[in-house]
């Protein structure tokens, strides 16, 4: 949609139901392996795609609370990086291609 390509907006979205339907399939099989049972439970009660308004406690008290530690272990810093850089292409186009 930003760059002004109404067709290329149903392309993409099929595209990325085709790769992410993929991709979160096997990653359930992953996790559901290596979680077993407290996976389960956390999928029934938390939408595969919309957040829920409330948090997810764990009934057996498993949660943890954010850590950087483990934020920059996984390397999630990766994903804001990525979202930065779209945001500062696209602020780009609309000052210097109006």
């Amino acid at each position: 949609m930003a760059g002004g390509v109404v067709w290329f907006a149903g392309l993409f979205g099929v595209f990325y139901a085709a790769i992410y339907g993929a991709t979160m399939r096997e990653e359930h099989v992953v996790l559901e392996g290596a979680f077993g049972d407290a996976y389960r439970e956390y999928v029934d009660h938390v939408p595969t795609l919309v957040p829920r308004i409330t948090p997810y406690r764990s009934p057996t008290g498993g949660d943890a609370p954010f850590s950087l530690q483990r934020y920059l272990r996984h390397k999630e810093w990766e994903a804001l990086l990525g979202c930065l850089v779209g945001f500062s292409l696209l602020a780009a186009k609309m000052i210097w291609w109006g």
